[in-house]
């Protein structure tokens, strides 16, 4: 069973109910998680192991002959608490190991799910030896493997790793039933965020609290849409925090957070703003040839944030055009303001 969705887009947490679920029904879960392991060959090692720790709190004598099937595959040696029973395990279990297991899964008698998350954060190498664990014990009885990952990254990895272009999916041989995880409301993440925001502003006074909230709600669209997921939303918000902590009272919050995000997206476009912070003194009168040589060959790809930085109206605040107000408002466009909005670069390039 495979999990799908895209960095980000709730794969843990899908995974994370699914075993509430799946406990709450009176089956069990084991969490196996290939990242931990020392290395590639030691993958297949580690899985036996959490599987005959999980398995053996419902059936003692699992261990024994979870033991014995692993000798058959060559791993017995490698475990330390199996090595001192393997010649009494060769006496008296039988030669079709995994007959016997698959009995002693059905004397449990529940569904054994074993979760696999973050799959597209293996290594080719690391993936291909999941993927061959996968196939080799998926036979067992009342067994689910239950794989997270982000299919476009894991084909693209495998692809470069077999040294040849597939044609097909690679994981679909492995995977008899996808579970594609839908995009998460823009409304329902608008209001995660708020809430988010409300919990970590509390180290401003009131006023400025209202103030940074009335400033999100300005931009939380564009912001929203741009990132698209609660732990993108997330990094991002404490991106910012920790910089508007230092300026909060010298910027406008919906600018800041615009810019923010132009740091969060576009790095190599926020940081030649920054080093040519002085550089610039009209910002009111269009993207001048001085700002799009600035902003370099990716300026396309920030034009959005551009405009309604510097170029269109205030967000949220269309009806101001004068330019007065930008001054006044602190907007990154007025001249007065502008280079508070990389003080904290400033501040960091004078304390080296």
């Amino acid at each position: 069973m495979g999990i799908v969705a895209q960095w980000g887009k709730g794969k843990t947490s899908f995974v994370n109910l699914l075993a509430k679920k799946v406990k709450e029904h009176g089956d069990i879960v084991v969490c196996f998680n290939p990242r931990a392991s020392k290395s590639v060959a030691h993958i297949q090692e580690d899985f036996f192991d959490a599987f005959s720790k999980e398995l053996s709190k419902y059936c003692s004598g699992f261990g024994f002959l979870l033991g014995r099937y692993t000798k058959h595959l060559g791993l017995l040696g490698q475990y330390e608490w199996t090595r001192p029973l393997e010649s009494l395990l060769t006496l008296l279990l039988p030669e079709k190991d995994e007959q016997a297991i698959n009995d002693a899964l059905r004397i449990i008698g529940r569904r054994v799910y074993v979760i696999i998350d973050d799959l597209d954060r293996l290594t080719g190498e690391e993936i291909i030896e999941v993927l061959k664990l996968v196939d080799r014990n998926a036979s067992f009885n009342n067994v689910v493997f239950v794989m997270a990952y982000d299919k476009e990254y894991v084909n693209n990895v495998l692809s470069k790793h077999l040294s040849h272009g597939l044609d097909h999916s690679f994981i679909d041989k492995y995977v008899t039933w996808e579970v594609i995880l839908p995009e998460m409301d823009s409304e329902v993440l608008k209001e995660k965020m708020r809430e988010y925001w409300k919990v970590h502003l509390l180290w401003l006074p009131e006023e400025e609290q209202k103030r940074v909230l009335q400033g999100w709600s300005y931009v939380e669209k564009i912001i929203a849409e741009d990132l698209a997921s609660v732990r993108h939303l997330k990094r991002y918000v404490n991106l910012t925090l920790h910089r508007y902590k230092e300026i909060y009272s010298k910027v406008d919050p919906a600018d800041f957070f615009l810019l923010s995000l132009l740091q969060y997206r576009h790095l190599t476009i926020y940081n030649n703003l920054a080093q040519c912070a002085g550089e610039l003194k009209v910002l009111t009168r269009g993207l001048s040839d001085q700002i799009q040589s600035i902003l370099g060959e990716n300026y396309p790809e920030a034009r959005l944030l551009i405009r309604k930085m510097f170029i269109d109206r205030p967000v949220g605040r269309e009806e101001i055009s004068d330019p007065l107000r930008f001054g006044e408002l602190k907007l990154i466009r007025s001249e007065e303001a502008f280079p508070y909005y990389f003080r904290y670069m400033k501040d960091k390039t004078e304390e080296k």
